[in-house]
């Protein structure tokens, strides 16, 4: 539906998705050699066979951020979702942007603002490039 109609119908009806982005199904593919991977998807659908389907695909340097809102509970306590993240991802490292604003928000280009945390200082750098425009700071 994606591809065909550049909507999202589930979680951005009201938005027309850029013809350049392109909805890939199997996900070793979709991150096949990407040097950086966004992960934004609702943390109930978080797996380890999904991070071990896109770890098959990206290149061997690749950096993670996440964009995942939410928290675990492990044995009764919170938990990050970014270090379940960095588990399963074999430990590399997992950037985390979050931010008080909504995907409706950012996709219409109205202004919004984040924080980018990550263990690795080098990254932050590169993380901004990726996500610093003109209406996103």
């Amino acid at each position: 539906m994606i591809n065909t109609t550049h909507v999202n119908p589930k979680y951005l009806p009201a938005v027309t998705l850029p013809s350049s982005v392109v909805a890939v199904p199997d996900l070793a593919e979709a991150a096949r050699q990407a040097t950086l991977v966004i992960i934004a998807v609702p943390h109930e659908y978080l797996h380890t066979a999904m991070y071990t389907k896109i770890l098959s695909g990206c290149a061997p340097n690749c950096r993670v951020c996440s964009l995942v809102k939410g928290l675990d509970v492990v044995d009764g306590r919170p938990a990050l979702i970014s270090d379940r993240m960095r588990r399963d991802l074999l430990g590399l490292d997992v950037a985390v942007l979050m931010g008080a604003n909504l995907a409706s928000e950012v996709a219409n280009g109205e202004f919004c603002e984040a924080t980018l945390g990550t263990n690795v200082p080098e990254d932050g750098p590169i993380w901004q490039r990726v996500f610093n425009t003109e209406a996103f700071r």
